[in-house]
């Protein structure tokens, strides 16, 4: 899908509005151009491009703008993908739902998730050239993001004091004045992430209703397919794909799938800081791990299931996504 006709909901546009009347800021002239019955409509929609000028109206105007609209980002903001995150049953459930679906909401940037040792990385990244909106888009992006992770959390009694974000770009002046509201911030690093203990991946959330979290992926499925959503990440198009398999496609499947070379492929997944084997991994630890719960099937089986050939190859596998065994993660399950 071209950038052109991408769209987003018009309640984000609303809280660049009236965040900025809020602030002071005149963006009157930039924003005439955005019916004001679209704006109230709960199912209206605009255009990103246009979104993305008014949004870099603003942010020239006020630095902050991109902090405000963080911390002014609520669960429901984000509509049934806020809706099916809150009622997934754990913390890292409730990413991968937000991972599924965030591009009805956020076409411009395309998250991932993975463990580094004892460490969980949400990781965004942009799908197309965010050109000079790049630092706005990932500074109001990053921190909805740690605020949903927080209210996650704090809901289901666990601490919230764990988050840390880390942003490419160097540190904003106006960052001081937000300190004492937001977790610990990294500035000038690799990669634009919200960093946690991985084991806050296997949280049991308070909220999940399995049902409605049903519910909410059917509506939003319906949604794409009424909005003909699509991101253009390679990442996003390769989730989808693995989404109706259990053992996941060989290279040169997906590549077909993608009509390019496996080369080609390679080499777009490089630059989107992924690759086929994390992709790979990160689909097969999920299933692995709704899998487990089921006490009918045996580790061995699972293992078949999932492509591998021998199961100590899943066990090996499996250990170095979570810490544990398999067979440790299915007892920790029936101890909960």
């Amino acid at each position: 899908m071209q950038v052109e006709s991408l769209t987003i909901p018009a309640a984000y546009t609303r809280l660049i509005v009236d965040l900025c009347e809020a602030r002071g800021v005149d963006i009157q002239q930039a924003a005439r151009q955005f019916d004001r019955n679209v704006l109230r409509d709960p199912n209206g929609r605009f255009k990103l491009l246009d979104v993305g000028a008014l949004l870099y109206q603003a942010f020239l105007l006020d630095e902050a703008i991109g902090y405000e609209i963080g911390l002014n980002t609520q669960l429901t903001s984000h509509g049934l993908v806020g809706y099916g995150v809150l009622t997934n049953p754990t913390f890292k459930d409730a990413i991968d739902f937000g991972i599924r679906f965030g591009e009805l909401r956020t076409p411009f940037i395309t998250l991932s998730v993975r463990q580094e040792n004892d460490t969980g990385i949400i990781e965004a990244r942009e799908t197309f050239d965010l050109g000079p909106t790049r630092q706005v888009c990932m500074e109001h992006y990053l921190i909805g993001v740690w605020r949903i992770g927080e209210m996650l959390v704090k809901t289901s009694n666990f601490p919230a004091d764990i988050f840390e974000l880390y942003f490419e770009h160097q540190k904003p002046p106006c960052h001081d004045q937000y300190r004492s509201r937001l977790p610990a911030c990294h500035f000038s690093s690799p990669a634009n992430q919200l960093r946690f203990p991985s084991h806050y991946l296997d949280l049991p959330l308070a909220t999940a209703d399995d049902m409605a979290a049903q519910l909410a992926s059917q509506e939003c499925e319906r949604e794409k397919a009424r909005t003909g959503s699509k991101s253009g990440s390679l990442t996003a198009a390769l989730t989808r794909f693995f989404q109706d398999t259990v053992a996941p496609p060989s290279l040169g499947e997906a590549a077909n799938y993608l009509h390019m070379s496996p080369r080609s492929l390679k080499r777009k997944l490089n630059a989107e800081r992924s690759s086929y084997q994390l992709l790979v991994d990160q689909h097969r630890e999920r299933l692995a791990k709704q899998l487990l719960k089921d006490p009918r099937r045996s580790v061995a089986g699972i293992a078949q299931e999932l492509g591998y050939t021998a199961p100590e190859n899943f066990t090996r596998a499996f250990r170095k996504w979570t810490g544990m065994s398999p067979t440790d993660m299915r007892r920790q399950y029936q101890d909960k």
